[in-house]
Parts: structure tokens; sequence; C-alpha cells
């Protein structure tokens, strides 16, 4: 009775591996699955991930496989050439199973032939549970009925990734190095009391149904305004200007200057104010904001190459004045010779030592890039933080610069 009950579970374990083995041998087909990936305009790693894996949250994965191609997971390329997961396992199937290793070298040996039933026992022994381990096997089809033997446990789960990434996950189209509106809010330092060539705001072409305190109002965006223009500016229909109003005011640098806006002209007339639109929004724009000319953002900037022993610079202001600074925070940093937008400076805390007398290395707090420059000082955006710990007062330096 014993022996009956122990040959029919081996044989109910063969009878599952033979069921199984057609799913290892589907997912394994090189010729389904590509080994490689190049990159077209819009990928991201998380969107190269989930079209073949279907789990988007292998893009660390992928990172780590193509480290001599990709030197920054927020940047890739058209053009570049990714391994992609699973490719090295894909190598590997021409490789003999052990089972069938073994009985060639019991042939060659000249051992007898095995019978039905030792074939039965030897496969239900010798299988290892990894032959079939969907886990691992690269994803060519979604969940059907091939894998209906594998539970819902077992399938790759989601693990927690940096902020940076997410952030990239949602942007579909490949970064560019500083984009235009990244540019355009910036705050920035000017010369004591402010732009010494500004127009403003002076009133809104809305008529209200009710009184109200045109002033007092925020403006809102496509809203119908009256505007000076800054002295010698274009008048004509379609020029553009970025609103700003006064930030505070840095002892012994200068001006801080917080762009609110962005409006339009449309039309001019000799001896009235001059009418435009608002087109964009960074602040509550209100009557009484500054025009400025609207320089022209940076484009088509390459990637910045990483340098040793840059120069040092530290934190003046931070924009809004959050208690602990973030991801896409602006941070006003002092001027430092060389610096150019789109260099990055590394915030960090210095080297210091116990009371024993023990000397601790410095710390990376976090990376910005530098997005603004003016004689007075520097604007940067955070890119990448380890710790929430940048403040007013805290040193960084330049990493990696411009070509």
């Amino acid at each position: 009775m014993r022996t009956t009950i122990f040959r029919s579970k081996r044989m109910a374990i063969a009878m599952v591996g033979a069921l199984a083995a057609p799913t290892f041998a589907f997912s394994q087909d090189s010729t389904v699955t590509p080994r490689t990936h190049v990159v077209r305009k819009g990928d991201t790693l998380w969107d190269i991930a989930r079209e073949y894996t279907t789990d988007p949250y292998r893009w660390k994965e992928l990172y780590q496989l193509n480290t001599a191609t990709v030197r920054d997971p927020h940047w890739i390329y058209p053009g570049e050439r990714l391994t992609l997961p699973g490719a090295a396992a894909a190598d590997n199937t021409a490789a003999p199973a052990p089972l069938a290793a073994a009985q060639e070298q019991k042939a060659d040996s000249g051992a007898a032939p095995m019978s039905e039933q030792s074939k039965i026992d030897s496969t239900s022994e010798a299988m290892p549970e990894a032959t079939v381990d969907l886990a691992t096997a690269p994803m060519t089809a979604p969940f059907d009925a091939r894998t209906v033997f594998r539970r819902a446990e077992e399938r790759p789960r989601p693990v927690l990734t940096r902020v940076v990434i997410e952030s990239q996950a949602q942007t579909r189209a490949t970064a560019a190095t500083i984009r235009p509106g990244e540019f355009y809010a910036a705050p920035y330092v000017e010369r004591y009391g402010g732009p010494a060539n500004a127009g403003s705001i002076v009133g809104s072409g809305d008529v209200p149904g009710i009184p109200l305190t045109e002033a007092e109002r925020p403006l809102q965006s496509y809203e119908r305004i009256f505007v000076t223009l800054p002295p010698g500016m274009s008048s004509a229909a379609g020029t553009r200007y970025v609103t700003v109003r006064f930030g505070p005011l840095l002892q012994g640098v200068g001006q801080v200057m917080v762009p609110t806006g962005i409006v339009t002209v449309e039309r001019a007339q000799r001896g009235q104010a001059v009418e435009a639109r608002i087109v964009a929004r960074f602040e509550p724009i209100q009557i009484g904001d500054q025009l400025v000319s609207m320089a022209n953002a940076p484009v088509n900037l390459p990637r910045p190459a990483a340098v040793g022993g840059g120069a040092e610079t530290f934190v003046l202001w931070i924009y809004a004045e959050p208690v602990l600074p973030t991801m896409q925070s602006y941070v006003v940093v002092a001027g430092a010779p060389g610096m150019r937008v789109g260099d990055q400076i590394t915030f960090y805390r210095p080297r210091r030592s116990t009371l024993e007398g023990v000397v601790l290395p410095e710390s990376e707090i976090g990376i910005a890039q530098i997005v603004r420059v003016t004689p007075q000082g520097a604007t940067a955006l955070v890119i990448d933080q380890s710790y929430g710990a940048i403040a007013e007062g805290t040193p960084a330096r330049i990493t990696a610069k411009m070509p």
C-alpha cells in the first residue's frame, strides 16, 4: 500500500512537470523576445521595462545592465542600444538539461537504457524546481492559460523607487537638459532696486458684475490685461514678456526677482495702455507686477560631464522657504567662477570630527542643475536628493560641467 501511494505521488509530480514545460520553452523563445532595444525618441527606462517585461518597476535592473551606455538614469538618448533584462538567461537556453546530460553520460559508459518507470522516477526526483522558474524567466506574453500553475504571489512584485525616477516615468518624451518652463519660472538675483528697464501691469480688461478692488484680485489665465512696456521694447502683436515680482533682498548680493507668468501683446494704440493677455502663470499675477523682456531659453544643451575639484559655492536662499526642500525646488546660490547654465552642483555636509577626534567623511545631500546665471548669483533646480537637509548656508561644489 505504501509503495502504491509513493508511486502515485511521483507520477503526479511528473505530470505537472510535463504540463509546465511548454510554458518555459515559450518564455525562453529568443525569436519572440529581442535581446536589445534601440532607444527611440520619447523612450524612458520605465517605458522600456514595461514594454519588454510587463513590469515597469524593473527599470533599475535595465539601468544596471547598461551602466556602460547610460551614465545617468535620468537621461537616455535616441540611437543608444540597451541590453534587456533576461537576455543573459536566453543565451543559456542551449545548455543540456541535467537529466539529458546524465542519460548521455550513461549511454557513453555502456549502461543499459532506462525503463519507462525509471524515467518517470528519475524525472520526479531529479528535475529541479528552477527548471520551470517562471518568476525569473522573461515574459513574452500576458498571463494566460500557459501560466495556470503559477501562483499569484509568485509574480514579480513592485519595488520602491526614488522620486526622481517616478517623475521621469510621468514624462513620456525624452527630457531636455533644461526645459523652457524650468528656465522662465526660475527666480533669479538682480541688482539692488530690481530691473533697470521694466514695464508693469496697470489694469484688467475684465468688467466685473459686482464692485471689487482690481489691485487685490489675482489675475487669471488668458485674462485680458493692460500693461506699459519696458522703454524701447517692441509693442508688436505676439511679442511676449515675463511678469515678475520682488522677492527677498539678499544683503551684500542683490534683489531676488520671482517670475509670476508670461503675457503676450495683442494690440497697441498710441496714447493708451497696451492690451495684452496672460498665457502662462507660475505664481498669482497681480496688478503692479513688473514686465521684463523675455530672454531666450537655452535649447539643445549637451549632457554635462563629471569633473573633480569644481568651484565651491553655498546656498543663499530657497524659493518659497520650505521647511524641507524636495525635488524640483529652486535654490539660489552664490556665483562661482566659470559657472554656466547646465552645470550641476552637489550639496554636501563637510567632514567633521567626533568628540574622540575621529574624522567623519563628508556626506552627499543632493544634486541640482544650474538653470539661470546672473552677475549677482545663480539659480539651481534640485534634480536628485539623498537627504532633505538643504538649507541656507549649505555648501556645494560644481561636480559636472557643460563642455
